[in-house]
């Protein structure tokens, strides 16, 4: 079955998300949807799935699944976001491209506190000057769009070190507290 088929129209992206978490959040991690649950939270996400089953999320991530679906002989970590606001090459790719720049200087910067309020809590680094996503763009409008593969409900670059080099010559970074960093958004 295509999988898009089961997705109800009248319903939001929202709403299916919202539906899908408070879904997930029901059960325990390791625990196996019921069969009635496993139906529904296949329709919310557009697929007809064996079973689902709660799984341990990634620090800091969405409440994760494991799922059956039979029709592509897929058992696994099932990215149920995605599954419900779909694929978008160009997000695909800049998402691609937001991985490939945490092997670089980036993955070199101290998270020791805000740079703005000085806070210790929940830091994250930043890209200070040039927000992330410009120089994305300017790199695919100067040397075109990276290849990139799924992997694992994923994707990435097939050849990072261009894009690598062309992100750390122009990068900068600041530390904010989730909280700054909210504020700030992708502003200059």
């Amino acid at each position: 079955m295509a999988n898009t088929d089961n997705k109800n129209p009248k319903m939001t992206k929202k709403r299916r998300r919202e539906l899908a978490r408070e879904l997930i959040l029901r059960y325990e991690v390791g625990s196996r949807f019921s069969n009635s649950d496993t139906l529904l939270f296949g329709q919310i996400c557009g697929y007809e799935f064996e079973w689902v089953e709660r799984s341990a999320p990634k620090i800091g991530s969405a409440p994760a699944v494991c799922v059956s679906y039979p029709a592509e002989t897929y058992t696994g970590s099932w990215g149920w976001r995605k599954s419900i606001d779909g694929y978008e090459q160009r997000q695909n790719l800049i998402g691609a491209m937001r991985l490939a720049s945490r092997a670089g200087t980036f993955k070199q910067v101290k998270k020791d506190m805000c740079a703005q309020c000085g806070s210790n809590d929940l830091l994250a680094v930043d890209h200070k000057s040039v927000p992330f996503v410009r120089i994305a763009e300017s790199f695919i409008k100067e040397q075109g769009k990276p290849a990139i593969q799924n992997v694992d409900f994923g994707w990435e670059l097939v050849d990072p070190a261009s894009f690598l080099e062309f992100h750390d010559e122009i990068a900068d970074y600041q530390v904010l507290c989730a909280s700054c960093n909210s504020k700030k958004g992708a502003k200059v």
